[in-house]
């Protein structure tokens, strides 16, 4: 099997496999914060089963992210990486450094849009990703 095949198994794996994802933050309110200017979105606070989390609001059967109390990576690039929709990158990236973020690459293009790598002020790594038009 070559690198760019992928194992299919219709019978267990849904058409949209990934279905959530979590960031480990160490100050709940101030990653909130963070993330909220980055992506120029209000997260809702709200209680996951007697834990204090931030959803990132998105469209029914969509996925999202959470923001948990937890232990972050450590440095950048040595955890999962989660790519946030960002249509206008360039405005995005600024909102990065400006909210105390750090730009861990340029953008760069690639054959479906153009992406770049950030981090957050706890040190996890997510990026940003415009589709071409």
């Amino acid at each position: 099997m070559s690198q760019t095949e992928t194992l299919a198994r219709p019978e267990t794996l849904p058409r949209n496999p990934v279905c959530w994802s979590e960031i480990p933050v160490t100050d709940l309110d101030a990653a909130a914060a963070f993330y909220g200017h980055v992506l120029n979105a209000a997260l809702v606070e709200k209680d996951m089963g007697g834990t204090r989390t931030f959803v990132l609001p998105c469209d029914p059967g969509s996925v999202s992210m959470n923001l948990q109390t937890g232990k972050p990576a450590g440095d950048p690039g040595t955890g999962p990486v989660v790519y946030f929709s960002a249509p206008d990158i360039e405005a995005a990236a600024e909102r990065v450094e400006a909210a105390g973020g750090r730009l861990l690459s340029p953008i760069l293009s690639i054959p479906v849009g153009r992406v770049i790598t950030c981090g957050d002020p706890d040190g996890n790594s997510f990026g940003l990703f415009a589709p071409h038009a």
